[in-house]
């Protein structure tokens, strides 16, 4: 099986290509990335072995970091009712200058991507805040940490294997942020803003397992992480609002991922109002 014999394969039954072709392209783009054409040789090596594809989802988190900041364990105030935060959570863009504790970013995200027994083990599977197909987890979660006390600015990337921040770039220039999003939002949204989570995925893991349904299995994962980042951020306080409107080019340069087929899907810009 080779690239092409991947996208002569994908149907679409609901006509999205001929209603919407953007969003079609969009959705082969992240299902297929077609800037980085698959091996031949690659897909016959792996050929579904899933110790092969977990071990592969899980080795990149041990070459990430420059610099590694454990996750903090302090006692953080969290409102557990599901009912609050279901009612109160609402897309708030207008964000007051007030920092944050390192502890409650921590436990936030611990609470909706962290794994439940992180103990490291390479050769197992472990079951993380968050369903994944085939348990590839492919989504990275990044953090650009802006106004945070006990830990500075800059992009990391959270190792929940290791429960730490690693630290993988130097913080963006407002520039480059407001590049990041196409200019969608004024710079007072992202200034004032505590940090934004930024998801990624490495779309070519799942499909390699399940074929054409593999953007699927990845627009699946992204969503439920995403829920969970929004009912634990308003269990902790925090007003929030997603967001997809970026530049794929600009965060390869921000995260440093132009070399690790990782395509940024969504953003979680998170602040106080």
């Amino acid at each position: 099986m080779n690239y092409e014999d991947v996208q002569l394969n994908i149907s679409d039954p609901f006509e999205v290509e001929r209603l919407a072709p953007i969003g079609f392209n969009f959705l082969m783009a992240s299902a297929l990335g077609p800037h980085r054409r698959f091996q031949e040789d690659r897909i016959r090596r792996y050929n579904n072995n899933m110790s092969t594809l977990n071990r592969e989802s899980q080795g990149d988190y041990a070459n990430a970091a420059v610099h590694s900041i454990p996750l903090s364990t302090g006692e953080v105030e969290f409102n557990d009712s599901l009912s609050a935060a279901l009612f109160s959570r609402s897309s708030v863009r207008n964000f007051i200058k007030k920092e944050t504790t390192f502890d409650r970013l921590s436990f936030l995200l611990r609470m909706s991507a962290g794994i439940k027994s992180p103990e490291p083990d390479q050769n197992r599977r472990q079951s993380r805040m968050y369903p994944s197909g085939g348990a590839l987890y492919s989504i990275r979660t990044y953090v650009d940490v802006r106004r945070v006390s006990g830990i500075d600015s800059g992009i990391y990337l959270f190792n929940p294997f290791s429960n730490s921040l690693d630290l993988v770039n130097d913080p963006p220039c407002d520039v480059e942020r407001s590049a990041l999003h196409n200019g969608s939002q004024s710079p007072e949204i992202l200034a004032n803003s505590n940090f934004e989570f930024l998801l990624t995925t490495q779309p070519h893991l799942p499909l390699l397992k399940y074929g054409e349904h593999g953007w699927k299995v990845v627009l699946m994962e992204m969503g439920h992480l995403a829920q969970n980042i929004l009912l634990v951020g308003r269990g902790c306080g925090y007003s929030m609002y997603p967001c997809t409107s970026l530049n794929m080019a600009t965060s390869e340069n921000i995260l440093r991922t132009s070399s690790k087929g990782e395509l940024l899907l969504q953003s979680i810009v998170v602040g106080h109002s």
